[in-house]
């Protein structure tokens, strides 16, 4: 889901807005889910495509039309209490979380199973603040920067053409 839909489904639960659970509710719903999806991904890739291009940006590095090579993500990333260790900012772990998403789905691997993902695992897990997954390579700065570096250009290039509506899913790229 994207970020505002799994907001507005957790809202719902905490408010009890959600129907009963029974076998035939469940089913439903996923039924509908799966009618869905091809829906929730442009939504998922239209997020995270803005999260990539900050809008008030005055960083060279960051294209305001397109995503490139590298991005720089103003606030994603604080020093944990102890050491040289790094964490994700609160306020951001879920658009994290999507932009990892979106990469593990451009790449066929279904969605992440994990709470928090893999670049925030690696980021927590990183003695300097610097590191690397199967998507991206990292780096954490004092100013509360993330600095992003894109390892699988072709994901990079769908990511952009499904954005902008130049890539449709289910159709093969040309």
């Amino acid at each position: 889901m994207s970020i505002s839909r799994r907001a507005e489904f957790e809202k719902q639960l905490q408010s009890g807005e959600l129907p009963e659970i029974t076998e035939a509710t469940i089913e439903s719903m996923l039924w509908g889910l799966v009618g869905q999806a091809p829906d929730f991904a442009r939504e998922m890739a239209m997020e995270v495509w803005k999260i990539l291009r900050p809008q008030h940006s005055d960083l060279k590095t960051n294209n305001p039309f397109r995503i490139g090579r590298r991005v720089i993500l103003g606030w994603y990333c604080e020093r944990a209490w102890s050491g040289t260790k790094f964490r994700v900012n609160y306020h951001r772990q879920k658009e994290l979380h999507a932009i990892d998403g979106v990469f593990h789905l451009l790449d066929g691997k279904g969605p992440i199973k994990t709470y928090t993902g893999p670049l925030e695992t690696a980021i927590q897990n990183a003695s300097d603040g610097k590191g690397e997954t199967d998507y991206f390579k990292f780096k954490c700065w004092k100013n509360h920067n993330l600095h992003l570096e894109f390892k699988r250009l072709d994901l990079v290039k769908e990511l952009n053409m499904l954005a902008t509506g130049e890539h449709v899913i289910g159709r093969d790229m040309e």
